[in-house]
């Protein structure tokens, strides 16, 4: 979750969580390797999360922000853990980093995305992690809400000096601005919207 952004163009927002993986079965006390994969296609390929026809580009790494891109189904070498299997349930938390990218200028709105997640294990623990099965474990949803930037100026309000409380009071009128940038576009000959 990117959180609450203010405003746009966007500044350079990273955020954490984990995969957390729960592994049962296997002959007990067998050393095996899990693998942990988001997504298909190329890695280096950014993700986007929408909001209706708005688009809010990021990704997502192993290691840190910004760091190794986390691998997909079909690319990449994934974050991996070798456990040993036990009569019980062993559970695994792979980390997982997201970059939310400065500089994209977009509409205020809720942005979200569900990144489909697999997890797969290899035997022996010296193997190398395969492609990604096919079939998706959990999805990881993926939020960011973008709001209206705004400032607000004041003018003072000068009443003048008053001697007498029973006198007349003057009247007088100040203003009250408040300026936001607007991140929808005009064109000349139509009104904004």
């Amino acid at each position: 979750n990117f959180g609450s952004l203010v405003g746009t163009p966007t500044v350079q927002t990273d955020t954490s969580g984990s995969i957390t993986v729960t592994c049962t079965g296997g002959t007990v006390g067998t050393s095996v390797r899990a693998c942990s994969y988001i997504g298909n296609g190329n890695p280096a390929t950014n993700k986007q999360m929408t909001s209706g026809a708005n688009t809010l580009n990021f990704n997502v790494y192993s290691n840190a922000p910004g760091g190794t891109l986390y691998a997909t189904r079909t690319n990449g070498t994934p974050p991996s853990q070798v456990y040993t299997v036990t009569a019980g349930t062993v559970t695994l938390n792979f980390p997982v980093f997201g970059r939310l990218f400065s500089g994209q200028t977009v509409a205020s709105g809720t942005y979200t995305v569900n990144l489909a997640t697999v997890a797969n294990t290899v035997v022996p623990s010296s193997g190398v992690c395969p492609n990604g099965p096919n079939t998706p474990s959990i999805n990881i949803a993926v939020q960011a809400v973008v709001g209206v930037a705004c400032t607000l100026t004041a003018n003072s309000i000068n009443f003048g000096t008053v001697t007498n409380l029973a006198s007349t009071l003057n009247n007088n009128t100040g203003s009250l601005v408040a300026t936001c940038r607007v991140t929808r576009v005009w064109r000349p000959g139509r009104r904004p919207r």
